[in-house]
């Protein structure tokens, strides 16, 4: 009974895994994952300490503050969505070239 609920799981997952996977292996986007993982190496305390202390804390206006539908909400949540985008992309122009 049980079996018979988690195949058609399975499968819906796999079938929107498995071309991204393929995608990012065609486009080179592995070469991000080795980015972060040096990044990681490096500055490991302060990586888990952000994903556990800091992270949270962005992620809710992101994910929750656009519920409210208004004007103010939703440009705070864009606002802190971009900055989130943009600040990424600068830990890796200084830590990808370690």
């Amino acid at each position: 009974m049980i079996f018979r609920r988690i195949i058609p799981i399975f499968l819906t997952v796999f079938m929107e895994i498995a071309p991204y996977s393929a995608l990012e292996y065609v486009m080179s986007l592995d070469e991000l994952k080795n980015k972060v993982l040096k990044m990681l190496k490096q500055t490991s305390f302060s990586m888990v300490f952000d994903a556990v202390f800091i992270a949270p804390i962005f992620e809710e206006p992101i994910f929750r503050l656009h519920l409210d539908l208004t004007k103010k909400s939703i440009l705070w949540s864009l606002g802190v969505s971009i900055f989130l985008i943009f600040d990424f992309g600068l830990l890796l122009q200084l830590f990808g070239s370690i």
